[in-house]
């Protein structure tokens, strides 16, 4: 009904009412499943679901809260590819103010190596959060990358995934504890 109204208020829209309503019906729910996969691990899945949400409504605007989503999913799975980053990146795009999208992106940054970047993203949360817990354990990770340390380690990766917690809920002598893997070359 919506589309028919758009068109009748603006005849000059180019598109059919019901193959856009049939596009949204379809591309919504697949957008749903590649959240559902990102949240069990399932990233390769997750980025064919987002993929295929895209081709079924090429106007869909994914927003910043899916494609963090998926970010942080992949990072805490340690699934971080090219087309991960990309999300991430996209997140940030959408949401640049948004300290914990920096933060997530951070992470997936620091499993691919890109210290530097991870530095920069974990910078950006340190500067703007007021939780002294927080500041201080992204501080912990800025300091473990800057001597070429990468904080998240498998087994801090797995605690974060049975505990199904943001990172910021480890306490930092754990962060700590965790930061003996050498980056990647």
């Amino acid at each position: 009904i919506q589309f028919n109204q758009a068109l009748e208020l603006d005849p000059s829209r180019d598109f059919n009412p019901q193959t856009k309503a049939n596009q949204i019906n379809q591309a919504l729910p697949m957008l749903q499943q590649g959240a559902k996969f990102a949240d069990s691990g399932k990233i390769p899945q997750a980025i064919q679901a987002y993929k295929k949400a895209q081709e079924l409504d090429p106007t869909l605007e994914i927003y910043a809260p899916s494609w963090n989503y998926l970010c942080w999913n992949a990072a805490i799975y340690n699934q971080v590819t090219a087309e991960v980053l990309d999300a991430c990146d996209q997140a940030v795009k959408l949401q640049p103010e948004d300290a914990e999208i920096h933060n997530n992106r951070g992470v997936a940054r620091a499993l691919t190596g890109d210290f530097i970047g991870a530095i920069e993203d974990f910078q950006m949360y340190v500067d703007v959060t007021v939780n002294e817990q927080e500041k201080s354990l992204r501080q912990n990770w800025i300091d473990s990358l800057n001597i070429g340390q990468n904080p998240f380690t498998e087994n801090l990766l797995q605690q974060i995934r049975e505990s199904q917690q943001s990172p910021w809920l480890i306490t930092p002598t754990d962060s700590k504890q965790n930061s003996t893997s050498k980056p990647q070359e």
